[in-house]
């Protein structure tokens, strides 16, 4: 990851890419350097936004949009309330194999501890949401 990046991307399948946020500075306001990357790798299709660090365990930590002709279709933006359970899984690994983000967020000392605690199991913490 470079230097300072607020977010890392993930693909999850042909259409569908995670973009984890990497410190409590929210990913979106990167948006221009994701569709650098975007074009770079020639995606289309879903783009999901895990907010987790900046927006922390409430109902908008998730976002999705649309990639189309390597532009993120801002008018597609939107708050995504369920996260489908492989994304959550998904969420779970970057996050426990990337503690270092996790303590550079606005989670709370018992959130983080909760996060932790239920590493088998993180749907738990998310159903707090």
């Amino acid at each position: 990851m470079e230097e300072n990046k607020l977010y890392e991307l993930v693909r999850v399948s042909s259409q569908l890419l995670i973009a984890f946020s990497t410190s409590y500075i929210n990913p979106m306001s990167s948006l221009l350097e994701i569709e650098k990357e975007l074009r770079q790798i020639g995606f289309e299709g879903r783009i999901i936004f895990d907010l987790l660090l900046s927006n922390g365990l409430c109902s908008n930590r998730f976002m999705e949009a649309i990639v189309k002709e390597n532009k993120i279709d801002k008018f597609s933006i939107k708050i995504l309330k369920n996260a489908e359970p492989f994304i959550l899984d998904r969420a779970t690994e970057f996050y426990q194999t990337h503690e270092e983000f996790v303590y550079n967020s606005i989670l709370l000392e018992e959130e983080i501890a909760d996060l932790f605690k239920y590493k088998t199991d993180f749907q738990t913490v998310c159903s707090f949401v």
